[in-house]
């Protein structure tokens, strides 16, 4: 069981910044749940603003650590029955992937509608 993810509303977090930042839907499925439009598995930025990251400041010694994550442009799929007009639905259980390391989850979907 899942809560559906939407743009704005949902927040997502790489366990290797240091602050979070909002869910947003590139390829709007035109499906609104409470007020805002439905997020995709294809809606996993690929410039999102995490704070500073932990890595960063390992590989450069601690000098300038500001995220700029190598995010692979898709949600890996933790509920897979839920298609917003063809397209998986993303879920508070999904989890996107840094190419340097960390891993991105969404601690807040932004709404109480659950998908299973």
């Amino acid at each position: 069981m899942a809560f559906a993810v939407v743009d704005s509303a949902g927040i997502e977090k790489c366990d290797m910044g240091s602050e979070t930042d909002n869910v947003t839907a590139f390829i709007p499925a035109g499906i609104t749940l409470e007020g805002n439009t439905a997020s995709s598995i294809l809606d996993c930025r690929t410039d999102p603003d995490f704070g500073d990251c932990i890595i960063w400041a390992i590989i450069t010694a601690g000098s300038e650590t500001a995220c700029n994550p190598a995010v692979l442009p898709l949600w890996s799929a933790g509920v897979s029955s839920v298609f917003w007009e063809m397209i998986l639905a993303n879920g508070d259980e999904d989890t996107g992937t840094c190419l340097m390391g960390g891993t991105i989850t969404i601690p807040y979907a932004g709404t109480t509608i659950i998908i299973i």
